[in-house]
């Protein structure tokens, strides 16, 4: 099963501008993914490389980047659990027609449309605040007990902005 938060935490790192740091938070679940999601989570890496060449100047880095990515992601199309691949594979297509990446668009629609159930340390949830509830209590470490700042704090703070956006959303 595809790890949708995390990949969410990864799209908005590429959002922001850090592909780089991306695709180390995808590559990590590469690694670990089961034989039949390694390409999905490869195609993602190859998303958020393209970015980050792009970033560098390097457009060769990027185009290749991109065809990779399209090669990858295209038998998961149109969708896989709720991460919107033909969205993604157009974007691709464009970035490559356009010589550029545009901002890259909404991808998890399932997830902002609170249209799924999330299971989050065996919980169902439905609803936003669930959502950010089940996210702080589970997916972000507590302050150690000196008051410092876990590693990844960084990371933490990426995942409440997406967890706050789904929250701020009407429903």
């Amino acid at each position: 099963m595809a790890d949708t938060i995390a990949i969410a935490a990864a799209l908005e790192l590429v959002r922001e501008g850090r592909g780089f740091d991306a695709h180390e938070l995808l590559e990590d679940l590469w690694r670990a993914a089961p034989p039949a999601e390694r390409d999905l989570y490869q195609g993602l890496v190859h998303v958020a490389v393209a970015t980050y060449q792009e970033s560098r100047g390097n457009e060769v880095g990027r185009t290749r980047q991109l065809e990779k990515a399209l090669r990858r992601l295209t038998p998961y199309a149109p969708a896989y659990e709720g991460v919107e691949i033909a969205a993604l594979l157009a974007w691709c297509r464009a970035s490559l027609a356009d010589g550029r990446c545009p901002p890259l668009p909404g991808l998890l629609a399932a997830l902002e449309r609170h249209e799924v159930t999330l299971a989050v340390a065996d919980v169902g949830l439905a609803r936003p605040r669930d959502l950010l509830l089940g996210v702080v209590q589970h997916l972000l470490p507590l302050r150690d007990p000196a008051g410092q700042a876990p590693e990844g704090e960084e990371d933490r703070e990426v995942v409440g902005r997406i967890a706050h956006r789904l929250v701020d959303q009407p429903e």
